[in-house]
């Protein structure tokens, strides 16, 4: 479940680029991101007893049940189906959920004479609180925005809200807003190269009930184990991210800065690849 949280589907790689992250810093982050997740989920969740797997010959797959080839892939068949249904209501109740709070929010700010309160994005849904929201998730990222390196205060600042808002809501929210601050010059090219790495994952609630509707359909009697260590995971995946992004820090002495309008000139033209 933490690797799951902590990197990114190739379905989705052309989007972030298209919002301006720089397609290589989106590929390393999810080949580094991945060992790193391995070490948050044993810090997190230490293995404490001896497991019962040491060696490759104790691992036993059971056999198919199937006799030939056409009903290996039409139980295949139904099961992907089965397992994409299951995601997808997941996704629906998770997105369900946030909508209620949306409209709770709406209502109590309607009772104090303040229209459009939401989690939603601000181009979308101009209101007070969501600037209240950025600000507060941009205190409560700072501490670490700063650790990662980027030492500016202006910056910390933007990096940090950045990394609450993909945290909160999701990571295509944070890459849009990062593409623009990049286009208005708002960041340097160390933090939007730390910042691409700081949000290359999927470590936010709305992956919750991915995560849920994925796992759960594979192995549905442990579909109890997986939603206690749902927001454990979820944390292990926000701290593989930020481990993966200072390290990069560390490692990059001269990063590039892509831009929404002129991708082609430091990365590849994504046209060529869709």
């Amino acid at each position: 479940m933490t690797t799951g949280f902590s990197c990114i589907a190739g379905a989705v790689f052309a989007t972030y680029i298209s919002f301006g992250a720089c397609p290589r810093y989106l590929l390393s982050a999810t080949v580094m991101s991945a060992p790193g997740s391995l070490a948050c989920s044993k810090i997190l969740y230490p293995e404490t007893e001896q497991s019962q797997l040491v060696n490759i010959e104790d691992l036993e797959l059971p056999k198919g049940e199937e006799t030939n080839m056409l009903e290996s892939v039409s139980n295949g068949a139904v099961m992907a189906i089965q397992l994409v249904v299951a995601i997808i209501a997941n996704l629906i109740v998770f997105l369900a959920l946030l909508a209620l709070l949306n409209s709770v929010l709406g209502w109590m700010g309607e009772l104090v004479g303040q229209q459009g309160w939401s989690f939603e994005a601000k181009q979308l849904f101009p209101s007070l609180f969501f600037d209240l929201f950025q600000l507060f998730l941009g205190y409560i990222f700072f501490p670490l925005a700063f650790v990662m390196g980027v030492t500016n205060p202006e910056e910390t600042f933007i990096v940090a809200q950045s990394m609450g808002t993909k945290t909160a809501l999701n990571e295509f929210v944070a890459y849009k807003q990062l593409g623009q601050l990049v286009k208005q010059d708002k960041l340097s090219p160390r933090s939007a190269m730390i910042a691409t790495y700081a949000l290359c994952g999927f470590s936010n609630f709305t992956s919750i009930g991915i995560q849920l509707g994925t796992l759960g359909g594979m192995a549905p009697s442990r579909k109890r184990l997986l939603s206690q260590l749902a927001l454990r995971s979820l944390l292990a995946g926000c701290i593989s991210c930020f481990l993966t992004a200072s390290l990069a820090g560390v490692l990059i002495d001269q990063p590039i800065l892509c831009r929404p309008q002129n991708e082609k000139e430091h990365c590849f033209d994504v046209n060529k690849f869709i």
